[in-house]
């Protein structure tokens, strides 16, 4: 997916943001799959990075490219969920895949669809604000599909929907219309 988005983009200057669910081993799974494909590579809130380090990372994603430095760096950042609150990366960001649909569950319970809902939504206005400078804003959503499922339905397609209800969404933006 990452490398068609840089593709559809003639001079490959896209950034990239990946959101994960870090609860579950997602943001090293997309991690480690990103540094080992050629030409790719990616940025990550490594746990022992100080708030310095943090915010210099996000830093790389909030402004344009100027020096050559930049320009070589990674076009994907990775982040977690939970990073989410707070961020504003619209300015050079247009881009964003969801890597795993956000549940918060525990057995057999369905979770609470409205939080993970309005966390999803949350993630996505780091890179739709209004005024941004750039009109339209690409949000990917990856799913897992069993294979020969033969109508069977995997967990991610259940949790897509879940997260995607109109009503469910209605009511993690606690609005009426």
């Amino acid at each position: 997916m990452c490398k068609q988005i840089l593709s559809e983009d003639g001079n490959s200057r896209t950034k990239i943001i990946v959101f994960t669910d870090g609860r579950i081993g997602a943001g090293e799974a997309a991690r480690e799959f990103l540094m080992e494909e050629e030409g790719l590579g990616c940025t990550w809130l490594d746990a022992d990075d100080s708030v310095q380090v943090k915010n210099k990372k996000l830093a790389w994603y909030q402004y344009a490219d100027v020096t050559e430095e930049d320009k070589v760096r990674p076009r994907v950042l990775v982040l977690h969920f939970a990073h989410a609150a707070g961020l504003n990366l619209q300015a050079e960001c247009n881009n964003m895949i969801l890597y795993t649909p956000l549940y918060v569950g525990i057995g057999s319970t369905s979770g609470d669809a409205v939080s993970d809902a309005s966390t999803e939504l949350q993630a996505i206005g780091r890179v739709f604000r209004p005024g941004q400078p750039k009109s339209t804003v690409n949000v990917y959503r990856l799913e897992i599909l069993p294979p020969d499922s033969d109508g069977d339905e995997a967990l991610d397609s259940h949790l897509i929907r879940r997260n995607t209800d109109k009503e469910t969404i209605q009511m993690a933006v606690n609005a009426d219309d």
